[in-house]
């Protein structure tokens, strides 16, 4: 395969661990140069800043291999556990917004992870099917993430002494976190 790796996997497992080093700096660096934004439109423009990154240049390209790479993780799972969203800076400001706006702890650690997860997917839709993602769409997925719970976003029925399921999103949103799939219907 290589002087430095015998096999397809050893090289595959190297080339991912430092596209995940490379985008954990990255994500890093922005999260320390950038303060907690003051309110949705600073976060929104923020989001808008990054998914442009992620679309053009050397951030196009590496997404492109990420998305490879995750498609590849399908078949060989050590590379899962590689690939798994980590802490970082960039990931801490999302979250220290959304407490700031009244969102509880737990509730913002995982509207967090849920709210990137949507960003993530905007970037792979434009990436495969083209063009760009427009202001609406991710002052729309702000606005989600900052939206109080409803009856129905909790699973309560309208009468408050009838049992309440757990939030779909949110149970997705902590098995990501914790680096598991979420279970589907």
């Amino acid at each position: 395969m290589s002087a430095y790796y015998r096999t397809r996997q050893a090289l595959l497992a190297a080339l991912v661990r430092r596209m995940v080093a490379l985008d954990q700096a990255e994500l890093q660096a922005i999260g320390e140069q950038a303060p907690v934004p003051r309110d949705a439109e600073e976060l929104a423009a923020g989001i808008a800043a990054f998914i442009e990154h992620r679309l053009t240049g050397d951030g196009r390209r590496r997404s492109l291999a990420r998305y490879a790479c995750a498609l590849e993780s399908v078949h060989h799972p050590e590379l899962r556990e590689i690939l798994v969203p980590r802490e970082n800076a960039g990931r801490q400001v999302v979250r220290d917004f959304l407490a700031a706006q009244g969102v509880a702890d737990d509730d913002a650690e995982d509207r967090t992870v849920t709210l990137l997860t949507c960003v993530d997917g905007l970037v792979f839709d434009r990436l495969v099917n083209g063009g760009s993602v427009s202001s609406q769409e991710i002052r729309g997925l702000v606005a989600a993430a900052l939206r109080s719970p409803t009856p129905a976003d909790t699973g309560r029925a309208e009468r408050p002494d009838a049992p309440g399921e757990p939030q779909a999103e949110m149970a997705g949103a902590r098995a990501l976190r914790n680096g598991k799939r979420p279970a589907t219907a």
